[in-house]
């Protein structure tokens, strides 16, 4: 467990030039809590700090709108990237990935806070859908651009028997990818059911 931290916060007044330090004596509470990643319990400092909501809303044109929706979904895009290399590397566990169940219960979650929660939901799971559709899989469309790049290396297409081992193969991976990210749910779910009663 930490010691107690020293703090120092400045007060600023926008409407004033003036400003003045105050120091603070903070002692972290410990507190058991699971962790997201492992689901192991582990002791934390906690000092009763939360996180405000500054959310703010300003009206865009058109051409703004195009512009922040084409960044926000390159930005998505490139961090389910990220995730993809750290499962391939290692350094994500694939205990962390959700399935169907996952899927449910947050869209059930974002209806129950508002239409632009479960849009903002929805468009998260296009912008999902369609980078891992690209992934490498024969089955998927990024399966069959390497099937078509592979022929073209090849000189020649692939027999129809050869197809047919190659798709089974997308589909007994994309199988087993929906098999562990079920079983990472219900998991997760008894749980979350065992911690409510104990």
């Amino acid at each position: 467990m930490s010691p107690t931290l020293a703090m120092e916060w400045q007060k600023l007044r926008p409407l004033s030039k003036t400003s003045r330090t105050v120091a603070l004596t903070i002692t972290p509470d410990s507190t058991t809590t699971k962790n997201a990643e492992t689901g192991a319990s582990e002791t934390v400092g906690r000092i009763g700090i939360t996180f405000a909501d500054v959310t703010s809303r300003r009206p865009m044109g058109l051409a703004n709108s195009a512009r922040t929706g084409a960044e926000q979904t390159w930005r998505v895009a490139t961090s389910i990237v990220d995730v993809v290399h750290g499962l391939i590397t290692r350094e994500v566990s694939v205990r962390t990935l959700g399935g169907p169940i996952a899927i449910t219960r947050a869209s059930v979650a974002a209806a129950r806070s508002g239409l632009e929660t479960l849009l903002t939901l929805i468009a998260l799971l296009s912008v999902n859908v369609a980078v891992l559709n690209l992934l490498p899989i024969p089955i998927l469309d990024g399966g069959q651009i390497l099937i078509n790049v592979a022929e073209s290396v090849k000189g020649s297409p692939f027999t129809a028997r050869t197809r047919e081992y190659i798709l089974r193969f997308g589909l007994v991976a994309i199988l087993l990818i929906f098999v562990m990210t079920t079983f990472n749910d219900v998991v997760a779910g008894v749980k979350d059911v065992v911690a409510r009663f104990f």
